[in-house]
């Protein structure tokens, strides 16, 4: 089974277009674990695709929410985000040892599963406080600032 299958049913009206990332990144992801996307694909998705979606979350998603929930859960949200920055680091920490490596398989599939874990847990642990917690006009106001953040980086 996929953890792309379990995530498919996701619902959340405020948190739709992350989701939508998050099954793309995961569908790549998992594909380069099986072997049917090569380290030059995977990579030049990850620099490219999870990179802007790493942005995205550390630039919009975060700090917009940070100010909806930590009045509700302060302790659990910042550690949360502090776990998401982290691991986002790592990813691109690893990145970077991809281009000086000779054994790039080694580092990408290590790239991979963190990816994988990245998103579940942001899908696991900060999705549902985001919607419990985000009012439908401040979450079309942030749905609003995402789209645009997003055609910002196509244009570039």
């Amino acid at each position: 089974m996929s953890i792309l299958e379990e995530m498919d049913a996701y619902t959340g009206k405020i948190t739709k277009i992350l989701h939508q990332h998050h099954l793309e990144i995961l569908k790549v992801s998992e594909n380069f674990l099986r072997g049917n996307i090569n380290n030059e694909n995977f990579l030049d998705f990850v620099e490219n695709f999870v990179e802007i979606h790493m942005e995205l979350d550390e630039n919009i998603i975060m700090p917009e929410f940070k100010k909806k929930i930590e009045k509700y859960y302060p302790f659990l949200f910042d550690t949360v985000i502090h776990e998401i920055n982290a691991e986002h680091l790592g990813i691109r920490n690893i990145v970077c040892k991809v281009k000086i490596s000779e054994n790039k398989k080694e580092y990408l599939v290590e790239v991979a599963r963190r990816i994988i874990i990245s998103t579940y847990k942001e899908e696991k642990l900060l999705f549902g406080l985001i919607e419990k917690h985000t009012d439908e006009g401040d979450g079309d106001r942030i749905i609003k600032n995402v789209e645009r953040f997003l055609d910002e980086k196509k244009k570039k």
